[in-house]
């Protein structure tokens, strides 16, 4: 016989016999380890990924401390994920001095509302007037998130 049509037939006779104090008893032993479980893993994920850009964000912040105090200073991380792909208010900023020129990537911080990628809103990203050595500063920090 089925290994589940076992457990049915015996939460049926359970809950004939004791009444439906049992109810509770069975959702909370079946339903929320499961939930629990994932739970568990999403906070372990979370907490993984928080460890590693904390060690990271301190050996860059020894080795490129102009990019490290500039990106952090400006508050870049409120509106973007470096450590990930997770979309916030704007566009994942992991692997973007890859993908993307220098003059894009300077033209978005001078000018952000010329190139606004689909999905996100004009007008909440400021400009920033960064000198050469500090935009070279913030792209190589950038670039360590690959």
């Amino acid at each position: 016989m089925n290994q589940y049509l076992l457990k049915f037939i015996f939460i049926l006779i359970v809950l004939l016999l004791l009444g439906s104090t049992v109810t509770y008893t069975y959702v909370e032993f079946v339903l929320l380890p499961k939930e629990r479980a994932l739970k568990e893993e999403a906070k372990l994920r979370y907490d993984t990924m928080r460890l590693t850009l904390r060690s990271m964000n301190h050996k860059l912040q020894q080795t490129q401390p102009l990019g490290y105090k500039l990106y952090h200073d400006h508050a870049c991380d409120g509106c973007h994920s470096i450590m990930d792909d997770t979309l916030n208010v704007g566009p994942s900023l992991r692997g973007i001095v890859q993908a993307k020129s220098k003059k894009y990537l300077k033209d978005s911080l001078e000018n952000p509302n010329k190139t606004v990628l689909h999905g996100f809103e004009k007008d909440i990203m400021p400009t920033f007037n960064l000198t050469d050595e500090e935009f070279e500063a913030l792209c190589e920090y950038m670039a360590a998130f690959k």
